[in-house]
């Protein structure tokens, strides 16, 4: 646990660097899952992938050798090869990336048990719908989504999979 947090139960956890305190909770981070029988290095490859239906597009974000890079040759496909259904079901993709990541890093695991019933925020101005806008205000769905993950690894569920 992060340093001078062990006896704080009741603030919020806030991340977004990978290499910052909670940073394991960042889709950056270097924690490789096995989805759709292959490794992806990061969950932000395998979700950034799922944009597009074409196995040769997939391919190309999931061999780029960094996350960021992995979202710029995303961002640049985006207006061309974008799945017309990517706004319905993104939320399930990041589901399932975060499920893997999660259940296949028990590390990970143990370290989002420890956060108790601590809210959990992706803090950064950057985003407002995975993040919290840098002031609350944000929609703050990936911080979500951990916590429900949280909430169902607490409860001894296994968390599903799938994505569509």
């Amino acid at each position: 646990m992060p340093l001078g947090l062990e006896h704080d139960n009741t603030s919020s956890i806030h991340f977004y660097h990978s290499d910052q305190t909670w940073g394991e909770f960042s889709n950056f981070s270097q924690h490789a899952v096995y989805l759709q029988g292959k490794i992806w290095r990061t969950t932000e490859h395998f979700y950034q992938a799922q944009k597009f239906s074409e196995p040769v597009l997939q391919e190309r974000i999931r061999s780029a050798v960094t996350p960021i890079l992995a979202k710029q040759i995303a961002q640049q496909l985006e207006s061309q090869y974008l799945k017309a259904n990517w706004y319905d079901v993104k939320e399930k993709v990041m589901w399932q990336a975060l499920a893997a990541k999660f259940t296949q890093h028990p590390e990970l695991k143990e370290l989002l048990l420890s956060t108790q019933q601590r809210n959990i925020a992706e803090h950064t101005r950057n985003d407002s719908y995975w993040g919290d806008a840098g002031d609350g205000t944000g929609l703050n769905r990936l911080g979500n989504l951990l916590v429900q993950l949280r909430s169902e690894l607490l409860n001894n569920k296994e968390p599903q999979l799938c994505a569509e």
